[in-house]
């Protein structure tokens, strides 16, 4: 993304790790962080991140194939955009 900070790189990699790992969208696993209390570090992985952007692709057999991280923008936007691939990946 044009003007996207380096650090965003890391972030996103972050991000479609986290989904493909849990296989739930990052925003998923930030409300169930909350609603138990936890915080990423009690997963013991340094590389899981509950910041909005990260969504898990499926196949059309319903099976986890990977996911994408969304990161440079606003977080709620990464999500936004990171869904919408998503979606289209999963329609194609």
């Amino acid at each position: 993304m044009d003007q996207a900070p380096v650090q965003s790189i890391t972030l996103a990699i972050s991000k479609a790790y986290t989904a493909a790992r849990l296989g739930i969208a990052t925003t998923a696993f930030h409300a169930q962080l909350q609603q138990e209390r936890l915080q990423t570090q009690d997963y013991m992985d340094a590389q899981l991140t509950a910041v909005p952007g990260g969504t898990p692709l499926y196949g059309s057999d319903h099976r986890l194939i990977g996911a994408i991280g969304v990161s440079g923008r606003h977080t709620q936007n990464d999500q936004t955009l990171a869904d919408a691939v998503a979606t289209y990946f999963q329609s194609i």
